[in-house]
């Protein structure tokens, strides 16, 4: 299953791949900082494409920490994936979150590809048998150092339905209208890097209630645009504003 903060999924999330491409993100390459590992793909923000079997093609974006990719496209598509690198070529493995109009399906994935610099290339194969390529490419403010600081401070949705306070020592608190409570922190990963993990407990909210992990990252060096991924057994994305 697949949501957003506030349930306005399907416009927020088309918003934030806009966003992507409105800020650059897709035209960016990698910068030489946050080395590969022999197990892993460099942490990050990446954007890029996917192409499906069946014709279908279009954009997404993705963070990386660790072994870890959590990703969202336009057509709202989730992936989330465990990356291993052995020399230039990445296997992994992962859950696939597709909304279909009131439908939600979504199961297991498995692929391979391979590293190019800071490219990632990846054929995946979803758990109905469909393939689809995707191609993602690190993009230069991953590289922008991680700080409470910066982060801190009071932030609205787009649509102003969700008020969200991040405090300086990386505590999260809110609501929406539709009285649905957040709560939980933010962690920094590595001071090197643009991306933070995520824990956040949605209450009061049946539709979307529990407990999700993920990452979430500014696309602005002052804070003022923030964006995450995560979920659970479901998945959700959005961008807030101060």
């Amino acid at each position: 299953m697949i949501n957003e903060l506030g349930g306005k999924m399907k416009r927020l999330t088309s918003i934030l791949l806009v966003a992507f491409v409105v800020l650059g993100l897709s035209a960016c390459g990698g910068s030489s900082s946050g080395e590969v590992t022999a197990t892993q793909v460099k942490s990050g923000i990446y954007s890029g494409s996917w192409t499906a079997s069946d014709g279908s093609s279009g954009v997404l974006a993705a963070q990386v920490s660790g072994n870890k990719l959590y990703a969202v496209s336009n057509d709202l598509k989730y992936l989330q994936l465990e990356l291993s690198l052995n020399g230039i070529v990445v296997t992994t493995k992962g859950r696939f979150y597709s909304d279909s109009g009131s439908a939600t399906v979504d199961g297991a994935i498995t692929g391979s590809g391979t590293l190019k610099g800071d490219t990632v290339t990846m054929t995946l194969t979803l758990f109905d048998g469909q393939e689809s390529q995707v191609v993602l490419t690190r993009s230069d403010i991953s590289d922008d150092a991680s700080s409470f600081d910066i982060m801190q401070g009071d932030y609205k949705s787009l649509d102003q339905i969700v008020d969200i306070n991040l405090s300086a020592v990386g505590a999260v608190s809110g609501s929406d209208t539709d009285g649905c409570k957040y709560s939980g922190d933010i962690s920094i990963i590595d001071a090197k890097i643009n991306v933070y993990a995520l824990t956040l407990t949605i209450a009061d909210c049946p539709a979307i209630a529990g407990v999700y992990t993920g990452f979430i990252s500014r696309y602005k060096k002052d804070g003022s645009i923030i964006s995450g991924i995560f979920g659970n057994e479901s998945a959700l994305a959005g961008i807030i504003l101060k």
